[in-house]
């Protein structure tokens, strides 16, 4: 029988695998922020590390900009951003670059079907009727896609970039926290990061 590839995406490399923020709406449903933004994130090792070198940031920007051209002519009516913590200058971060796909609700699903055609699904994320994840492990950085319905409970990636750039203290706040997990475990450091997220989000 004969089968069928996904297509490559540019600078993948031959392999495996695909993959965290939307609406600058008023901020509601923090919990589902918080429980989304650790959903999403990838498991690469047992063991989290960080960096704020600037060539970390760059990889993530080159590599974005190559997905963001791939998935604009794909989705040409998608509102499509580079979000968490690589889009946020001044972060420390694990390295991977995320992606949110911001489409209508009636092109969701269609949406959904292309992003699968390109990409793994995140099995280890949630999925919903306005939310999907996909990854791809093989580029370079790790590559992180979020799909959301506009105006969804899932469409809160852009609201929560937009807080860590405009609140300094915030964003140092954050740094300080994944400072603290550096060399833990994974899932000590997404337990604390949900806490983090939902608190600060309910305004607490």
């Amino acid at each position: 029988m004969q089968t069928t590839s996904k297509p490559s995406l540019p600078g993948r490399t031959p392999g495996s695998a695909a993959i965290h923020f939307g609406n600058e709406h008023e901020l509601e449903n923090t919990n589902d922020l918080a429980s989304e933004l650790v959903a999403t994130e990838k498991t690469m090792s047992q063991i989290v590390r960080f960096s704020d070198a600037e060539e970390v940031f760059e990889r993530a920007d080159a590599l974005y900009e190559r997905v963001e051209r791939m998935l604009r002519i794909r989705l040409p009516n998608a509102d499509i951003h580079h979000v968490g913590s690589t889009a946020v200058r001044g972060s420390v971060t694990k390295g991977d670059l995320d992606v949110v796909v911001r489409v209508a609700r009636s092109a969701f699903c269609l949406a959904e079907e292309v992003l699968a055609s390109i990409f793994e699904r995140n099995l280890e994320s949630s999925r919903s009727e306005d939310f999907a994840a996909f990854l791809d492990k093989t580029t370079d950085p790790e590559l992180g896609v979020q799909l959301v319905v506009e105006g969804g409970a899932a469409d809160t990636f852009l609201a929560w970039r937009r807080r860590l750039q405009t609140d300094a203290e915030l964003r140092e706040q954050y740094n300080e926290l994944k400072r603290a997990y550096d060399g833990r475990q994974m899932n000590e450091y997404r337990d604390a990061k949900a806490e983090f997220i939902g608190r600060h989000l309910r305004g607490e």
